[in-house]
């Protein structure tokens, strides 16, 4: 059975949170791309799939950031942090090239609106709609918000204020951006334009470009408020007392890589030599839309697998959230760690007490993990969900580090 439960964000500190924020509220301006421009030889598909992976893997390693730097040891912290910082830092470089090629395609569809003939065969799958990538954006923003609004309501009512205020902002915002998308659709829908109508749809790409531009110029400047956060919450590190570790902490000093070794050809499947895959690193999955199905199912809607590998040896843990309803009893999150060595080309490793039972890792490709578990005894720690089965499982992507 699938499971799931609707993905967390992590909060940076707040004074620096409205700044950053407003950054997806002017993104938000851009709309998506137009059906017709989704051709195979299109810029805008990879881009924008760029920018949504650049995305799903900084929500993962942000979520719960704050929380887990009070816990860990302080090295350990800083390298949680370094890698939130570089994964945002790549959601800005590939936000940028989406923006770009977005305006450069704006403005080469205002430029064949005024051209001969009709432009781009006017039919209905040239309705822009609301780009759905920013608007989710925006949706995070105004989450991020009421967390803080809550958590500063009984201590600091003056900032609690300011920060309601700016969410008031970005829901007007929101409400532009989804007005402004249905009249531009309105425009486009006519499947025969009239001198004037074609005009008029020029100069309304034109301004779409030059939003989008702008859009672009205002990102990369309220980037840097993502950059001073993280610089603060690197000094906090330093600063603030250790809690108690309630998880079992990476090693302090990650060991080199160790270069591909064989196996025995005893102990290799089939009596020949293979080499070992390399596994280790970090592997992510992102389902911020997970929900619960109408068959029953629960869809997962994020987890986080960490393997340290040396040799054939394997040590590693595993955290799966479901998306499991408020008014529901389940517990949505399974936590365990595994330990083994490979000594065949199955991946099969044994999950350590308290909990009893096996992980089986499946490699699609040198990015892409399919992970499938069974606990023997769930409710040693609690756990509603103890299978993922091995015809249905759960796709991770490599993160990179």
């Amino acid at each position: 059975m699938t499971m799931g439960r609707q993905g967390r964000h992590g909060r940076l500190e707040s004074g620096r949170i409205g700044t950053a924020l407003l950054t997806f509220a002017i993104l938000a301006l851009a709309p998506a791309r137009p059906a017709f421009a989704q051709g195979t030889g299109s810029p805008l598909v990879p881009a924008r799939e760029a920018y949504e992976s650049a995305i799903d893997v900084w929500v993962v390693l942000q979520q719960n950031l704050a929380e887990e730097l009070r816990l860990l040891p302080a090295e350990t912290g800083r390298t949680r942090l370094q890698g939130a910082e570089k994964a945002r830092q790549s959601v800005a470089r590939a936000r940028l090239s989406y923006l770009s090629s977005l305006s450069l395609h704006y403005a080469d569809l205002a430029a064949s609106f005024r051209g001969p003939g009709s432009a781009a065969d006017s039919t209905a799958g040239q309705v822009l709609s609301a780009d759905k990538t920013m608007l989710s954006d925006l949706d995070a923003a105004v989450v991020l918000l009421d967390g803080e609004i809550r958590s500063t309501a009984a201590t600091n009512r003056p900032r609690a204020a300011a920060l309601q205020k700016q969410k008031t902002d970005l829901l007007e915002l929101r409400s532009l951006i989804l007005r402004r998308g249905r009249e531009l659709a309105r425009l486009e829908s006519a499947k025969t334009l009239a001198s004037g109508q074609r005009e008029s749809l020029a100069k309304a790409y034109d301004r779409l470009a030059e939003w989008t531009s702008l859009a672009a110029e205002e990102a990369a400047k309220q980037e840097e408020s993502w950059a001073a956060a993280y610089t603060a919450m690197r000094d906090q590190i330093s600063n603030q007392p250790r809690e108690r570790i309630v998880e079992r902490p990476a090693p302090e000093t990650a060991p080199p890589p160790a270069p591909p070794v064989q196996i025995a050809p005893a102990m290799a499947q089939g009596g020949g030599s293979v080499l070992v895959p390399s596994i280790g690193g970090l592997w992510l999955m992102n389902n911020p839309r997970a929900k619960k199905l109408p068959s029953g199912a629960y869809e997962p809607s994020s987890a986080r697998l960490e393997i340290n590998q040396i040799g054939t040896d394997v040590e590693g843990s595993f955290e799966c959230t479901f998306a499991v309803p408020s008014n529901e009893p389940f517990n949505p999150v399974v936590r365990f760690n595994f330990t083994g060595k490979i000594t065949n080309p199955i991946l099969r490793f044994e999950i350590t007490a308290p909990l009893t039972g096996t992980i089986l890792l499946r490699q699609a490709d040198a990015g892409t993990m399919e992970v499938s578990y069974g606990i023997n005894n769930p409710q040693r720690t609690g756990i509603a969900f103890g299978a993922v089965p091995e015809d249905g499982p759960q796709v991770l992507r490599k993160a990179l580090r």
